[in-house]
């Protein structure tokens, strides 16, 4: 009875179809456990919403500052729909992909979302009802890759203005990270450094866990496809600045670049949750189909659950949080999102801002 779902759907609007001002417009589909049919809320100032407002939310949570506008842009025009619910179910769509509703502060409470209600966010509303029976019991801890191998490529070096990837820092927190966590859970292996490749990564097959904390990437753009957007959003692997220094590349050899388009042919059908501790890793490119980027991606390729994040994130925050979630979800036997809103409460206490607590998200 507390609980509701929330159907975000993005509507390219006609003027002259939907009497909209704006080019867009955003609709609300809210399912409570009594409803005889989905309750309607409309935002009809679309364009406001993906392009001033989301600025503004993107400056206040990067520079840290209090935005006491995004709630009564995003948060309020359905809020009051859900009066006596304590649990939302959200799938959200266009600009509500690229913001954490938990993160939203209310302007007269000076609350944030996270306090007032629970948000679960699934990629569709369908996903509560069907869930997946895990029966895999490896897991694997992939942190900190040695981005450049020192390979040799002398006469085989592209020119120096043509060089895209270059001194990409070293990720200390994610090493400590995942050494600390593999060593919370049975049957789980950390690979680090060297061996941290994008062939070792195409080689797991339906791992319990997958937990990668390293560089990713989502480069915006227009794109014409579907394909075209999956290629640029990934993740960066062992070696990948030595394969991206090379003129003439080897055909048969990866180039550390694990992309959304690559992740999609994984297999991980029986995998309960994968963990993506890097940058932007739930950022993709929005279509009339969805967002395409690394989300779409795990869970074309089967993953049950993600924890991905949402900008660039601090290092060490993003450990502690990591390490948190883990002790309270094996140690203390909480549920995976108990212990996932644990862990942000947690680390609320030490880092204030949601520029540190509220740069992850957890998929359902």
């Amino acid at each position: 009875k507390d609980q509701a779902t929330v159907e975000i759907i993005r509507i390219n609007a006609k003027k002259d179809k939907y009497n909209a001002k704006d080019s867009i417009i955003y609709m609300a589909l809210i399912i409570k456990k009594n409803s005889s049919y989905p309750e309607i809320a409309v935002l009809s100032n679309g364009d406001s919403l993906e392009k001033p407002f989301l600025t503004n939310y993107t400056r206040s949570i990067k520079h840290k500052i209090y935005d006491p506008y995004s709630y009564d842009a995003f948060w309020k025009p359905f809020k009051e729909k859900l009066k006596g619910i304590k649990t939302v179910y959200f799938s959200p769509d266009g600009a509500y992909h690229q913001i954490n509703l938990a993160t939203l502060q209310n302007p007269e409470t000076k609350k944030y979302v996270f306090d007032e209600v629970q948000i679960i966010q699934v990629t569709n509303t369908k996903d509560i009802v069907s869930r997946k029976n895990i029966v895999s019991k490896s897991s694997y801890f992939i942190g900190n890759p040695k981005f450049n191998l020192g390979t040799d490529t002398k006469n085989n070096e592209k020119p120096e203005e043509q060089r895209s990837i270059e001194n990409l820092s070293q990720l200390e927190g994610a090493e400590k990270e995942v050494k600390q966590i593999s060593g919370i859970l049975e049957n789980s292996k950390a690979i680090i450094g060297a061996d941290a490749t994008e062939e070792y990564i195409k080689s797991i097959k339906n791992p319990r866990i997958l937990h990668i904390a390293t560089h990713g990437y989502f480069k915006k753009g227009q794109y014409q496809s579907a394909t075209q957007a999956m290629l640029n959003a990934g993740l960066l692997f062992a070696g990948v600045i030595d394969y991206d220094r090379m003129y003439l590349r080897p055909f048969d050899k990866e180039d550390g670049k694990l992309t959304a388009f690559e992740v999609m042919n994984m297999e991980l059908d029986s995998t309960e949750l994968v963990v993506l501790s890097a940058c932007e890793t739930g950022l993709g490119q929005a279509s009339k189909e969805g967002v395409y980027g690394l989300q779409r991606a795990f869970k074309v390729a089967g993953a049950q659950c993600m924890i991905m994040s949402l900008w660039k994130v601090n290092d060490e925050a993003t450990q502690l949080l990591m390490t948190k979630f883990y002790e309270n979800w094996q140690k203390k036997g909480m549920d995976k999102r108990k212990a996932f809103e644990t862990a942000q409460k947690d680390l609320r206490k030490q880092y204030k801002e949601p520029y540190y607590w509220g740069a992850f998200v957890m998929i359902e």
